[in-house]
């Protein structure tokens, strides 16, 4: 999961190749993980917060062991967090 959402933004945002791995801080979610650091390295901090709480409110927990009770719900958590990074920031297309 981290890694798609990552590939997706990686050379349009220049990220470099370093992503958080899922459960490697907070046993969050690798979605989550990488959407907080996209939002972070694009001075785009502010929406952090939001972005939890909407996540939160949509799937129960921002936490990967709590949301992986059926492993094809990752998908879903990956499109939700790439339609929140299309609305908040930029790609160069």
């Amino acid at each position: 999961c981290s890694s798609s959402l990552h590939e997706s933004y990686k050379n349009d945002l220049s990220l470099g190749d370093d992503y958080p791995a899922p459960r490697s801080i907070d046993g969050k979610c690798g979605a989550v993980l990488v959407t907080e650091q996209i939002l972070e390295k694009t001075g785009n901090k502010q929406f952090v917060n939001e972005y939890e709480n909407i996540f939160t409110k949509n799937h129960g927990s921002l936490k990967c062991k709590e949301l992986t009770g059926d492993k094809k719900k990752c998908n879903d958590y990956i499109g939700f967090s790439a339609k929140y990074l299309k609305e908040k920031i930029k790609k160069d297309d």
